[in-house]
Order: C-alpha cells, then sequence, then structure tokens
C-alpha cells in the first residue's frame, strides 16, 4: 500500500471520528439537560427536607429542655412556693443566658402565670393552657413581647405534674430574631430564600418576602396552581412547583412540619435564572472535558498512526523484569523454575512465596511511598544475600525466591535473617511501620515438572497462616491443599456468582413514629444460588472478608443500590436514603473515595440519598486513619451511621472522636426493654446523649409494639427491625413504599387531626 493511499485511509479515520464525536456532544447536551433538571429538583426537594428536620430537631431539643426543668430539677418538689420556684427558674436563666431567654416562667392549676420577670398573667382561657391539656406541650406563633409591645417574642410551653400530682406548666419565652436564628437552618448569607410558615400560608420565621405566601401568590399565578401547591402542602410531607413570585419564576420546595399541636412547613425557593445559569456551567464544564478527551485520544491515534514499531529486544527485557525492584518478575522467574526442572541432574531446592504482612493497611495508613520504599528496601536486602538471580518481585509486596534445600532449620534460618534484616534496616531508615514477612514454603520433589503447580503449593502453604499465627512461616502439606481447595471453590464460586449477578440487594425499611412515614431503608445482600437456593450472609459473607471478594462484593452492592435509585427517580418512583455497609476492607482501598463518587455521577445520584454503615469493630483499630476517611466521606455529602453501637468497648468515645450523624443501637439493649428497668434506663441514658450530641438515633432488631412504644417515648422515632418489615426484594420494598399498614395509618390519624 502507497504511503499516500495510507494517509488518506488515516485522514478519512479522523474525519470520521470527528462527526462521530460532534453527533454524540449534540446528543449527550440534550439528555443531560433533562437529567440535570431533574436531578435539581430533587436536590432542592433534599435541602427542603434537610431544613425541615434540623428544624424539627432544634425544636425538640428546646422542649426536652423544659421538660428536664420540669421532671428532674427542684421544680418537682411539691413543697417549693411559687416564689421559690421563680428562684429556681432565675437560677436556670442565670445558666442558660447563651439560650438568649427574654424570661422563664410557671403557670399552676388555676391557669395563673409568674413570670421570672415579676409578672403575673391571667392564662386560665389561652391556647396555652389549651395545648397543653391537649398535647402536653406548646409552641406559639411570634407574639408582641411583654416588655417591648414593638418586638416579637416566640413562646414555648411544657406541662408536668410535682410530687404532690399538681399540674403545673413551665414556660419560656425568647425573641423571635434570637430564636429564628437558633431554629432555622444556616445556609450561605448571599442566600435567604426560605421560611418557616403556617399551613395557611402567614410567617412565623424567616425572610419577610413570604409575608401572606399564598395570598401573594395567587396574584401573580393561576388560582388553580397555587391551590393545587397548598393542597399538596397540606396532604403530604413534601411538594414542590414551579411559580411566580414578586416577578421572579422560582422552584419552591415545601416540607410540612409535624408538632404536637401546631403544623407549620418549611419553604425553600430557587430562582430559575440561577438554577438555569448552574445547569449551563456544568454542562459546559463536561463539554470541556469530553473535548479535552477527544483531542487525546486523537492524538494517541495519531501518534499510533506514526509510530508502530517497536524493539522487540527491549520488550522481551521489559517481560522479564520487574520495573520497580529490577529483579525476575513472576514470568521471568517461572523461566527460571522451569530450567531447573528440566535440568539433567537436578539439586534439591526450596520454592518459598513470601509477603509483607498487612501490605495493603501500611500502605493506606502511611501512604503509597512507604510501600513502595519497604519493597525497595526488600529488593536491596536480596541483592546483598546475593539472590538477585534466584529471586523475583511481583504486584504489591509478592516476592519469590528459589533456594538450595538442605534440611529446614537451615531455611528457616535463612529466612528469618531476612526478615530481621529488614526489621533492623527499616527501623534504622525511619520507616514508622512495624514490617513482619510471611513466608510460604515448598520443597521440590523429583516428580515437579509443571512451575505453576510448585508456585500454586507455595501460596497455599503461605495463605494457610492465620492472621494471629505466632509464627511467620508454613510448609506445604497434602492436607493443606484440601482445605485450600474448599476454599477455593467457595471462593470461585462468589466470583462467578458476582459475574452471573445472583447476588439480589434486599431492603429494609426504616419508619419514623413521629412523622409516619418511611424515611430510609438498609441495603442486605443475599445470594440467590442457581442451585442451592437462598443463601444467607452468615454462609458466605466471612469467605468473602477471608478471600478479599468482600471488597467487590462491597462494590457491587453500593453499584446496584445506586443503579436501582437512578431507576426509581426515573420512573418517578418514591425515593427514600438508603444506608450500605461498609467493610474494614473497603475501608482501606485507596480508591474507595474516587470509586464511590464516580459511581454516584455515572448515575446521576443525590450524594444525600446514599448513607454508609460502619460497624464498630471496622472502626476499632487505626483511629486516626478511620477518622481521617470518615471526614472525606462527610465532605463527598455522605452521611455516616455507626451500626452495632454499644457492642464494643469504646463506643461512647467515637462519639466525640468520630464524624458521626447517626448511631444504631444494637438489639441486645433492648429486647429485654419491656422487663427490665436497667436496660430502659441505659437506652433512656444513650438517646438522651446522642441527642444533646445532635447525633440521630435508630433503633434496629425491633421486633414488638411494645419496644416501639417505649423507644418511641425515650426520643428513639426512627426504627428498624421485623415489627415494621422483614429485609424486601425490590419489587417487594417498591409495593412496601407505595403502600404499607403503618404509613396509611399515620396519614389517617393525622386528617383526623386536621379535621378536628
Amino acid at each position: 500500500m502507497s504511503n499516500r493511499k495510507r494517509w488518506f485511509i488515516r485522514i478519512t479515520a479522523i474525519v470520521v471520528t470527528l462527526a462521530g464525536f460532534l453527533l454524540f456532544v449534540n446528543q449527550f447536551f440534550l439528555q443531560s439537560k433533562q437529567r440535570m433538571e431533574q436531578e435539581m429538583a430533587d436536590t432542592i426537594q433534599a435541602i427542603s427536607w434537610q431544613g425541615a428536620d434540623h428544624i424539627q430537631h432544634r425544636l425538640t431539643s428546646k422542649f426536652y429542655l423544659l421538660e428536664a426543668l420540669g421532671t428532674l430539677g427542684p421544680l418537682h418538689d411539691s413543697s417549693l412556693t411559687i416564689s421559690e420556684r421563680l428562684d429556681v427558674l432565675e437560677g436556670y436563666e442565670s445558666n442558660l443566658d447563651q439560650e438568649s431567654l427574654l424570661r422563664m416562667g410557671i403557670i399552676d392549676a388555676t391557669g395563673t402565670g409568674y413570670t421570672t420577670g415579676g409578672d403575673t398573667i391571667d392564662f386560665a382561657l389561652s391556647d396555652v393552657v389549651t395545648s397543653i391539656q391537649s398535647h402536653g406541650v406548646y409552641l406559639s406563633v411570634p407574639l408582641p413581647d411583654l416588655d417591648q409591645p414593638t418586638q416579637s417574642m416566640i413562646r414555648i410551653a411544657q406541662g408536668f405534674d410535682d410530687e404532690a400530682s399538681n399540674a403545673w406548666i413551665v414556660f419560656a419565652d425568647y425573641a423571635a430574631a434570637d430564636f429564628a436564628a437558633d431554629i432555622l437552618p444556616h445556609y450561605p448569607e448571599e442566600y435567604d430564600r426560605y421560611a418557616l410558615l403556617t399551613l395557611n400560608g402567614s410567617l412565623v420565621l424567616g425572610n419577610s418576602r413570604y409575608e401572606a405566601f399564598f395570598t401573594t401568590l395567587a396574584g401573580e399565578n393561576e388560582s388553580s396552581e397555587v391551590t393545587a401547591f397548598q393542597t399538596s402542602i397540606g396532604q403530604s410531607s413534601s411538594a414542590s412547583a414551579w411559580l411566580t413570585l414578586e416577578g421572579t419564576e422560582s422552584l419552591f420546595a415545601a416540607e410540612r412540619i409535624a408538632l404536637d399541636g401546631e403544623d407549620w412547613f418549611f419553604i425553600v425557593e430557587f430562582d430559575q435564572a440561577l438554577l438555569t445559569q448552574n445547569m449551563m456551567s456544568i454542562l459546559w464544564q463536561n463539554f470541556l472535558l469530553m473535548l479535552a478527551f477527544f483531542a487525546t485520544a486523537l492524538l494517541i491515534l495519531i501518534i499510533a498512526f506514526s509510530f508502530h514499531d517497536k524493539d522487540k529486544a527491549i520488550i522481551r527485557s521489559l517481560a522479564l523484569r520487574d520495573k520497580t525492584t529490577k529483579l525476575y518478575n513472576l514470568n521471568g522467574f517461572l523461566f527460571l523454575i522451569e530450567s531447573k526442572l528440566r535440568a539433567k541432574k537436578r539439586e534439591p531446592y526450596a520454592f518459598i512465596h513470601f509477603v509483607v504482612h498487612q501490605f495493603e493497611r501500611i500502605e493506606s495508613t502511611f501512604g503509597p511511598s512507604a510501600g513502595r520504599e519497604i519493597i525497595q528496601l526488600i529488593a536491596t536486602i536480596l541483592r546483598e544475600q546475593g539472590y538477585e538471580s534466584s529471586s523475583a518481585h511481583e504486584g504489591f509486596s509478592n516476592f519469590f525466591l528459589l533456594l538450595p534445600y538442605h534440611d529446614q532449620s537451615q531455611l528457616i534460618q535463612t529466612l528469618q535473617l531476612v526478615h530481621e534484616r529488614l526489621r533492623t534496616r527499616a527501623h534504622d531508615q525511619n520507616i514508622q511501620s512495624d514490617i513482619a514477612l510471611r513466608f510460604g514454603i515448598y520443597v521440590l520433589e523429583e516428580s515437579d515438572q509443571n512451575a505453576e503447580d510448585i508456585l500454586s503449593k507455595a501460596n497455599i502453604a503461605r495463605t494457610s497462616l492465620s492472621e494471629h499465627s505466632l509464627v511467620n512461616y508454613a510448609f506445604y502439606q497434602n492436607e493443606l491443599k484440601e482445605t485450600a481447595v474448599s476454599q477455593f471453590t467457595l471462593d470461585q464460586d462468589i466470583q462467578s456468582a458476582l459475574i452471573r449477578r445472583e447476588f439480589i440487594v434486599f431492603y429494609q425499611p426504616k419508619y419514623n413514629v413521629k412523622s409516619g412515614r418511611i424515611v430510609g431503608a438498609e441495603a442486605l445482600v443475599r445470594w440467590q444460588h442457581p442451585s442451592k437456593g437462598l443463601i444467607p450472609p452468615s454462609i458466605f459473607i466471612p469467605a468473602a472478608e477471608q478471600s478479599g471478594a468482600i471488597i467487590h462484593l462491597g462494590r457491587y452492592i453500593f453499584e446496584q443500590v445506586c443503579s436501582d435509585l437512578a431507576q426509581w427517580r426515573d420512573q418517578g418512583q418514591r425515593i427514600v436514603p438508603i444506608s450500605i455497609n461498609l467493610s474494614r476492607a473497603e475501608l482501606y482501598q485507596d480508591n474507595l473515595m474516587s470509586f464511590m463518587q464516580n459511581t454516584i455521577v455515572q448515575y446521576k445520584i443525590n450524594p444525600l440519598l446514599v448513607e454508609i454503615e460502619l460497624t464498630e469493630s471496622a472502626v476499632s483499630k487505626d483511629l486516626m486513619y478511620v477518622k481521617s476517611m470518615m471526614q472525606q466521606l462527610k465532605q463527598a455529602n455522605l452521611k455516616l451511621l455507626m451500626d452495632d453501637f454499644g457492642t464494643g468497648y469504646s463506643s461512647l468515645s467515637y462519639l466525640k472522636t468520630l464524624p458521626i450523624d447517626t448511631i444504631k443501637l444494637d438489639r441486645s439493649f433492648f429486647f429485654d426493654i419491656e422487663i427490665d428497668a436497667k436496660s430502659r434506663e441505659i437506652v433512656r441514658a444513650i438517646i438522651k446523649l446522642a441527642t444533646v450530641l445532635n447525633i440521630d438515633v435508630i433503633a434496629e432488631g425491633v421486633e414488638t409494639a411494645a419496644q416501639v412504644d417505649i423507644l418511641h417515648k425515650m426520643g428513639c422515632s426512627t426504627i428498624q427491625g421485623y415489627f415494621f418489615s422483614k429485609p424486601l426484594t425490590r419489587e417487594d420494598y417498591e409495593k412496601f413504599l407505595r403502600d404499607n399498614p403503618f404509613e396509611s395509618k399515620a396519614k389517617t390519624q393525622t386528617k383526623r387531626r386536621n379535621a378536628r
């Protein structure tokens, strides 16, 4: 073929590639725009949900304070006079000035109120007393301040009985501005388009833009659209709509806040122009990345066209040598073994496969540079010992030796010499990690003819060493092969199952008793074996952890959950956050964060919908490293849950040290909570401590209605367990979200309350 014809073909290929790229970019922009619009809507609704959750959490904390004052403090003493009770409250005020209290007070059984400021108020026919009698608590809309009527205040109240069963009410007045600063979520200063409103649209706290909210909207929009939006807020927990306010078209997202005695909602507004600007900015950045990728691919294509002849001798050399250590690589070493096997006069040899124990953990803790330094140090020691021509390195910390064999003791002494020199040199070079080698040894027999069989037997010996073995070497024995074969078979079945996608993700819902809503679910894995049926995780998870397949299984589950979330979003189905268990082995993977972030981006998932569960055992070692990884997960907007909380030895210290969002109480704490007073007090103390630390609590493994009732009264409203639902297949989980007796019952009760 002539050069002219060759270049014509190459230029034609480039032109066709460019045309295909342009067509792809056009289609990409159209599809990306549609997906990003939906994703932004989901994100804004999630922001509204978070804001509402924040408000409800802060209000609950303030009611806990009043409850503690009434039930745990001196106010419970029935012998105290009104004056003495006010003295007690004044003492509390001086200790709680950071709460920006205006005043505190008490109301006696006749409805007469007394404030710490010296005022006496008749509450007999007020909504304070009415609400306390009906609901036990009271929260007001903005009221004129007693001392400065031009200023607004917010009043909260809590009822309690003293030792003589006399009914009392303790209340606290806050400056409305300070109350808003404490209760409302904190967004960037330049963004203030959010507010707390009553269901009829009256402004409670927030931007004055939302005064007479629904009335203002009705003047600028179709009345049917405004009515539909208001109705949707009243009938469901969340709603969103595109509407115009003060001449600006915006996306409004609302979230109901159900309080005892009042129903409010939190509204968030995002300007359409701002959303469009952000979306186009992201699309433009993606285009530039695609353009850079195409330009790079085109450059590689041109280089490939121009340079295709390679030096075969260099390739062969590179094929047999490890570029990191300059020792043989595994291919070169297998050639060396086979040459020894083919020798007419065979001398006795021992084949050794050794590794640096917990090498991946060392690299994860001290960085890849520390790992490379250790590998180079081992290679240097092997050269100094005269083993350069009989040693090899292949991937990570795998080293191989072929040594003359005389007896076991002499061979062990030789290997321990390498081990001790490595530890000494590492100490001299200030390598921080405690380095240990693990040796698998196979003594060649006369009948051995296959180098790969020899390598396999040495590896079987090495892997027979347990994690906590007192010796660092093992000789191959025939019995080891049977165990290894059994383990290998199970490992292969797991690998095959991953390829054939036999692992199925089940979902166990999490139900919030207070809101009457499903608020999340936990992803759990089951193995649907083609011949053995459904295999529980207790069978295959330990094997996967031992073989390292747990890493692939964990990523399989993570990707499947993201795929399910994306499909539910695209199908317009209901979505709640899904928590995914993260194993200790996955936590030490260098590319863990990039995998998670890339997968979330790939499926266009809102990170707020993905939660990560860590067990106490997974964080019990290398606390500083684990804390660093958890901080990276938090920076990626992933919520962190501590699973099996309380089963370890340092549970309480984790609450202080680690950036935990939620703890999951282990079932062992409350399985006997119905009959054991100590269990109840322990659980109550943990819940209150978590509430003070702004950490959510989920009770896991709940099985009875009595447990649900007790936990809810203690302040733990989110429940997971067989009482509400067992783990469900995806199809059953979708049906459960659409229609389940618990939410239906809660909706019915809400409608009855609203009707009253």
